[in-house]
């Protein structure tokens, strides 16, 4: 059996995405680790599950420095950095820590996050098969298929396609712009530099490895990469470069979650509702774990959940805010209203009739595993919730609004459309669901197969 290392990007949405993997290949007999931040140790450690931690970055992203330093500090340390250039040694001094971990280890493979694809420059030279994955919707380019952050729905038609390639040049002229706009921010000592520092001292190819175009990210071409998200999900067209469908992965492990008192006198109280009234509907409300980024955004639609209940007296919705939320900005809760911070989502999501979510792709996966319609409302226009949102519309699961624009009536009138359509939405789920084959064994075959035959597959 072999050792595994897994190295992802410190959020929850990709720990969690990569969670099942990790528990089939360690019910399968290998040993796997973990190199995390001390956030996630403490979830790793419950589910006994190795960990080594470790700063996430060996070039730490500009927005990042930008943010930890302020504009100020960080524009002296760039002008001061064109006459004496500290960066390479801070590099390095990280990747001594990477070293030991290595040797502490010894991996057979190495399972590296897509948002961290660029270490692969640094893993290179422990010549470690490794293989990216990626917890989100594979941002690879097709003809077919718009950026994974367009809310676009493709269409068999020449205007789709061509409005598809307009997408895809619009995003190459604003990447190009960021890019420049980096360079200039960082007097040219943005990460590209030291990309290309690194993968000539490692004797890594990273010109020509580099797949290009992408919607977000990098990628290389002779490391596998491994979607979570089900192939089923995604747009028809989808290209294989070296690229391996490998969810979902059913495994009881992660799903057992215990629901504590509150929560269940809710969904008891209810049941017992509906018994007397079928026309009441429990609705559950989360727009993920990063609340904390869009807190104005997020204030202003909840409030508008709490108009919703208002206005509707046969609605019973769970809103689950997150920790980064303070309660107290909800102007007033009426009583069929529940909040909390947090709450075990998977058992949850059996007992609701309607989910109202972010665009994750994690919760529309789940959503969809238990067979759930639902409201989109995709927070970050950053990433590809835009895209999940666009991909539930294109599969008539559910159906999408804006959430800069969400009001308590539009949040009302996309719930009765869904409410009015229940049988819909409810048969749609369930023919997507039955695509969602288990491919546990395909994966396991799959990392055999990498570990044998090394870098390339």
């Amino acid at each position: 059996m072999a050792v595994i290392l897994f190295d992802m990007f410190p959020a929850h949405g990709h720990y969690n995405g990569s969670l099942a993997l990790a528990l089939l290949l360690k019910k399968s007999g290998h040993s796997i680790y973990y190199a995390c931040t001390g956030e996630f140790q403490q979830k790793l450690n419950t589910l006994n599950i190795n960990s080594f931690v470790i700063d996430p970055f060996i070039i730490p992203p500009y927005k990042i420095e930008l943010k930890e330093k302020g504009t100020i500090r960080f524009l002296i340390e760039s002008i001061a950095g064109i006459f004496n250039d500290k960066k390479p040694e801070h590099i390095e001094d990280r990747i001594k820590v990477y070293d030991e971990m290595v040797v502490k280890i010894k991996p057979d493979l190495i399972i590296l996050d897509e948002h961290h694809a660029y270490k692969s420059i640094f893993y290179w030279k422990y010549s470690i098969p490794q293989v990216t994955i990626q917890t989100a919707l594979s941002p690879d380019y097709a003809p077919s298929i718009p950026p994974c952050h367009s809310t676009h729905v493709p269409q068999d038609s020449v205007a789709s396609r061509l409005y598809i390639s307009h997408l895809w040049q619009k995003h190459k002229i604003i990447s190009g712009i960021e890019v420049f706009l980096n360079k200039l921010l960082s007097l040219g000592k943005n990460s590209g530099k030291y990309y290309s520092i690194f993968a000539k001292k490692y004797s890594f190819p990273f010109k020509q490895e580099l797949i290009t175009p992408r919607s977000l990210g990098i990628r290389f071409r002779h490391i596998p990469s491994m979607v979570i998200p089900p192939e089923a999900f995604d747009f028809p067209g989808t290209q294989n470069r070296n690229l391996f469908f490998v969810g979902p992965i059913h495994t009881k492990n992660v799903s057992k979650q215990i629901i504590e008192s509150r929560l269940k006198s809710v969904i008891d109280e209810v049941s017992n509702e509906k018994i007397r009234n079928p026309h009441i509907k429990l609705i559950y409300c989360s727009l993920g774990t990063v609340t904390g980024n869009h807190l104005k955004i997020c204030t202003r639609f909840f409030n508008s959940i709490a108009q919703v209940c208002t206005n509707n007296p046969d609605f019973r919705i769970i809103l689950s805010v997150g920790t980064s939320f303070n309660v107290s900005d909800i102007t007033s809760i009426p009583n069929n209203l529940y909040v909390f911070d947090n709450v075990p989502q998977l058992a949850l999501l059996e007992n609701c009739d309607i989910i109202i979510n972010h665009g994750g792709i994690n919760t529309i996966v789940e959503c969809v595993m238990a067979e759930k319609p639902m409201v989109v409302y995709p927070l970050s226009l950053e990433w590809d919730q835009n895209g999940c949102a666009a991909r539930v519309i294109f599969h008539n699961i559910g159906v999408k609004g804006v959430i800069r624009r969400a009001r308590p009536k539009s949040i009302e009138t996309l719930l009765k459309k869904v409410i009015d359509k229940e049988d819909f939405y409810i048969k749609n789920v369930r023919e997507l669901k039955s695509k969602f084959k288990d491919k546990s064994s395909y994966t396991l075959e799959l990392i055999d197969r990498i570990i044998k035959e090394g870098k390339r597959c």
